[in-house]
């Protein structure tokens, strides 16, 4: 948990918040930052969305300005939004980040605890998606791991990470000097994107955050990026994925669409000082 002292909140210039047909918020410590072309009221109903817990839907309390609501004011201080609610969340969230969005018809929704794939599953989804990746993609030095995020309807989104390590000499540790990542997304059978980035032992991954020390177990596994959920607006034809990126001074609110390229469609920016 942070030792705040104040925050300071960075909107694009038009305040949007719409992506395609979601309207989708954002928050922190309990408190929902409203754009001013966002239409909310007491009583309408939210889905919140945190990473690694199921989703909860909640009524909206007061919405007003946050000069209104010293605690919010006090969290969008810099830059503050046409408006905020302070919400009652489950204690499990009131001191964390996390998105919220107005229930819609057709929307599908993938959260929670995501589900790490057995050895045997996890090759087959391996060989499926390296099947577009050069040779040495495809050799007995690739590490793979696979998650797993579902619905109760059957609607399924893959995460497949293929790593290529440089290792470092036997007995040292960490064991894996630097790994190439290849990370697929892979929904309903179909892969719809890929991006590939690289982690490095005592390398930081945030300046404000300590670097890994990277092993056979938990090189795909950041401890600063997460993805909270899987949306889809057209009963899974396509897919959106909201992730966190949270340091020490600052927390990122991330929205991207599941095509080639991995486009980002919308990021919130929270600085935090210390």
């Amino acid at each position: 948990m942070f030792a705040i002292v104040s925050l300071f909140v960075s909107f694009a210039a038009s305040q949007s918040t719409a992506v395609g047909n979601l309207d989708l918020f954002f928050g922190v410590w309990g408190c929902l930052a409203v754009a001013e072309n966002q239409s909310l009221a007491e009583g309408d109903q939210l889905i919140i969305l945190a990473a690694g817990t199921e989703s909860t839907e909640i009524r909206v309390g007061a919405v007003r300005r946050p000069s209104e609501v010293p605690d919010c004011g006090r969290t969008f201080r810099a830059d503050p939004p046409s408006r905020v609610a302070s919400l009652s969340l489950p204690k499990a969230l009131e001191f964390g980040e996390f998105f919220a969005v107005r229930p819609q018809r057709d929307l599908l929704i993938l959260t929670g605890a995501s589900v790490k794939l057995s050895a045997e599953d996890t090759q087959r989804w391996a060989g499926m998606v390296s099947a577009s990746l050069p040779a040495r993609w495809q050799t007995g030095d690739v590490l793979a791991h696979a998650y797993r995020y579902d619905a109760a309807n059957g609607q399924a989104v893959i995460e497949v990470y293929l790593g290529l390590p440089t290792l470092n000499p036997p007995g040292a540790s960490p064991p894996i000097q630097a790994i190439t990542i290849q990370r697929f997304f892979v929904a309903n059978g179909q892969m719809l994107a890929s991006q590939q980035y690289e982690r490095v032992s005592g390398r930081e991954e945030r300046v404000d955050t300590e670097p890994p020390r990277l092993t056979l177990d938990n090189w795909s596994a950041s401890l600063i990026e997460r993805t909270v959920a899987f949306l889809s607006d057209d009963n899974g034809r396509s897919w959106k994925r909201l992730s966190t990126n949270v340091g020490f001074e600052g927390i990122h609110w991330i929205v991207e669409t599941l095509r080639g390229g991995l486009p980002e469609e919308r990021r919130w920016s929270l600085y935090t000082p210390h």
